[in-house]
């Protein structure tokens, strides 16, 4: 069968959303902590999140543990890659994101822990265990979680927004990320205008934002 250019895209799509359909069938049928194929499913309370397997991540050249629960998490925008709303760009912009840190920068992997996409799905970064690259002087102590997008002007939708504290609660309740942990946006802990106007002003009404800890 012969296709034009928009319709190979819509049938590739059609494909990976079929896929992505067919795990989380499968994922709900589960409790407790499994993998099935490309993805990590966990218990009922954490968000499901899409394995390094899932959209073709290269190897890192080399990982540092961390030392858990950490008492930090810092929110991150990519700013460019710009926000992406099908799984496929998802997985384009996962691999640029991880070709810029470990290729041009020459990091060892992908910086951030975890990724938020528009797809609203959650990627998995560096992951849990394993100390990212997102923020210097706080790496070690910190989940980084950063949303694909520019969010200078416009906030991430609600679903991922939600799909953020749903991974913190997740972290906590895990024993990853300390139950009395703080909350950054990167430009707290750094010379940088990220997470952008609208997605700072945003984290700063959450609970832990440094801001209101400060306060008690």
């Amino acid at each position: 069968m012969v296709t034009s250019c928009g319709q190979t895209e819509l049938v590739s799509e059609m494909i990976t959303r079929a896929l992505l359909a067919c795990f989380v069938l499968q994922a709900a049928n589960l409790s407790g902590s499994e993998q099935i194929g490309a993805k990590i499913i966990t218990a009922e309370i954490c968000p499901i999140v899409l394995s390094r397997g899932f959209w073709g991540a290269n190897p890192p050249k080399q990982q540092h543990k961390l030392d858990l629960p950490v008492p930090e998490v810092i929110i991150h925008h990519t700013y460019i890659p710009k926000a992406a709303n099908t799984t496929q760009e998802c997985i384009a912009d996962m691999k640029s994101i991880q070709h810029y840190h470990q290729v041009t920068k020459g990091w060892d992997d992908i910086g951030y822990n975890f990724v938020i996409c528009g797809d609203a799905n959650i990627y998995e970064g560096r992951g849990w265990y394993n100390i990212g690259a997102h923020a210097t002087k706080h790496n070690s102590r910190s989940i980084g979680i950063a949303f694909i997008g520019d969010y200078t002007e416009v906030l991430p939708s609600t679903e991922m927004l939600d799909l953020a504290k749903q991974l913190v609660v997740c972290g906590i309740e895990k024993n990853f990320i300390d139950k009395d942990y703080v909350l950054y946006g990167h430009r707290d802990v750094g010379q940088t205008e990220c997470p952008g106007n609208s997605l700072y002003g945003e984290i700063c009404t959450w609970p832990h934002h440094y801001i209101k800890q400060l306060s008690n």
